[in-house]
């Protein structure tokens, strides 16, 4: 059983979002080297980002695309149309084979805007400064982020930095 999760990839981005290559081009090149299993996890449409999620018309796209080459592969490669679905996406995880979850971005509680913390190093010194009075550690204040509800402070000893 060892290595037997080197015949499969399950976290994979195509040009529909941030990828620099074509669903058809990735099952290619993974049908190629002997892949058994692909799992496309495009970003799932979140409203405060315009910059690498889907949009809700590439979403559709994206699971029409895959859907055709789960056709194209059957009995060669087994593909899922999966999703890595954000924290505050207005998709339904549900209604794919599967789901990352992730939190690309910081709703920050005192200026209520959304930051993105994954690639941007000056919007979460900005998120720090702005919603956190510049208190990194967030000791003695932490927040509680949960679906559909928003985001809440909390007085405890953790922090979300």
């Amino acid at each position: 059983m060892a290595g037997e999760y080197l015949k499969s990839s399950v976290h994979v981005h195509s040009k529909l979002c941030d990828g620099k290559n074509t669903l058809d081009e990735i099952a290619v090149t993974a049908w190629r080297n002997g892949l058994q299993t692909l799992g496309f996890s495009g970003h799932s449409h979140t409203p405060c980002d315009l910059e690498y999620c889907m949009t809700q018309s590439r979403t559709a796209l994206y699971k029409a695309q895959v859907a055709k080459l789960k056709e194209r592969y059957a009995g060669k490669l087994d593909i899922l149309c999966g999703l890595e679905w954000d924290l505050f996406s207005d998709d339904d995880p549900t209604q794919y084979d599967y789901w990352i979850g992730s939190t690309h971005y910081v709703k920050g509680p005192k200026t209520g805007k959304y930051y993105e913390i994954d690639w941007r190093e000056e919007d979460l010194r900005a998120c720090i400064d702005d919603d956190f009075d510049g208190d990194a550690s967030g000791r003695g204040r932490g927040i509680l982020c949960q679906r559909g509800q928003g985001c809440r402070e909390e007085t405890d000893d953790s922090g979300p930095f």
